[in-house]
């Protein structure tokens, strides 16, 4: 595998001369596709403000965990405006939307839609349109801005209840959901619970979203708090540096499910984590979180509710949006940030 990236990072230094042009062409065609967009959407201004609508109403959340988190804001205005729709969603299979009294159905896959007919259909921020398409009628499509060709200004949820404001909704953000359960696993009682989720998109162009010394951190929360738990989670090869099995950390990785992961983050003083889906679940839990963020964009990823982000302020980043994010052999935005800088941002969240 190691291999392998080196051969692809080889290639794309190869073709990086001619990735300017392939932004510049990306660019105009997104900003044709938008245009065509709103120009068709024009009839529809105002269809927000009827509350008698009763129409069968699809709602393609993002594909990632966090991005479908981040999506369920315009589920809730969308319930919130036409009270009497018939509302599917199409979210990941992670479990975080089930019992959801806002949603009449929820379909893991798009074979699931055969035989269903849509007036309305929103694709979220990540949402995917191609997949879903000839299993039954859509209806009228409606997308997000395409931000990843412009200046992000915004979170997520933001630009998907934009969607609704060009329909003529005025009313506020709702908070995102997300379903939780408490773990089999016996987790010990304590009233000074911290989690740290040292996870993140295994997916090659992310590789530099995760920080490399949870460890050393970890050994400072303990010398600094007599009386703290630690709980460490996330999939089972998240990587962090040390042996903490027993006593005062308690390692859970790979042996919850993501609405277990819910629990215990909502029954936690504060969460400490990478720009990764778990940290969205902080805001719907209303539990503080310290974010690491290195090459993304802790705008459009900041999460709901009160959070700290932490980054190493250096040229290049963020380079979300930039072939760099692919090329870079040398991520100071992570491996300069120091474990003391982080914990000096925990400190704000617990007084």
């Amino acid at each position: 595998m190691a291999e392998l990236n080196v051969k692809f990072v080889r290639f794309l230094d190869k073709i990086a001369h001619y990735l300017p042009v392939l932004d510049t062409l990306k660019k105009k065609l997104c900003l044709l596709r938008w245009e065509k967009y709103l120009k068709e959407i024009g009839k529809y201004s105002g269809l927000a403000k009827d509350d008698s609508l009763r129409a069968n109403i699809l709602v393609i959340l993002g594909s990632g965990v966090g991005n479908a988190i981040e999506s369920t804001p315009l589920v809730r205005a969308i319930r919130h405006i036409w009270p009497k729709s018939k509302i599917t969603i199409r979210p990941p299979a992670c479990g975080l939307f089930d019992n959801w009294s806002d949603v009449d159905k929820i379909a893991y896959s798009p074979q699931e839609l055969k035989g269903m007919h849509f007036d309305h259909t929103f694709v979220a921020w990540a949402g995917s349109i191609s997949q879903n398409k000839g299993y039954c009628p859509l209806g009228q499509i409606h997308f997000t801005q395409d931000g990843q060709n412009t200046k992000a200004e915004k979170s997520e949820r933001q630009y998907n209840i934009d969607i609704l404001r060009r329909l003529g909704y005025e009313g506020p953000t709702p908070k995102p959901y997300v379903h939780s359960e408490k773990p089999k696993v016996q987790i010990p009682a304590s009233v000074f619970r911290i989690c740290i989720v040292p996870g993140g998109n295994a997916e090659f162009k992310w590789r530099h979203k995760r920080w490399p010394y949870y460890g050393k951190l970890v050994r400072i929360l303990l010398d600094k708090h007599s009386d703290i738990q630690i709980v460490i989670l996330g999939a089972k090869d998240d990587y962090i540096e040390g042996d903490f099995s027993g006593g005062r950390v308690i390692d859970l990785r790979g042996r919850l499910s993501w609405p277990q992961t819910a629990w215990v983050i909502k029954n936690s003083k504060v969460t400490i984590g990478n720009d990764c889906g778990p940290m969205h679940i902080t805001g719907a839990t209303d539990t503080p979180a310290v974010i690491i963020y290195g090459p993304t964009c802790e705008i459009k990823n900041a999460p709901a509710g009160e959070f700290i982000p932490v980054r190493n302020i250096v040229p290049c980043a963020p380079c979300q949006y930039g072939r760099l994010l692919l090329t870079c052999k040398d991520p100071i935005c992570m491996n300069q940030l120091r474990p003391e800088h982080v914990f000096d941002s925990i400190k704000q969240i617990l007084k």
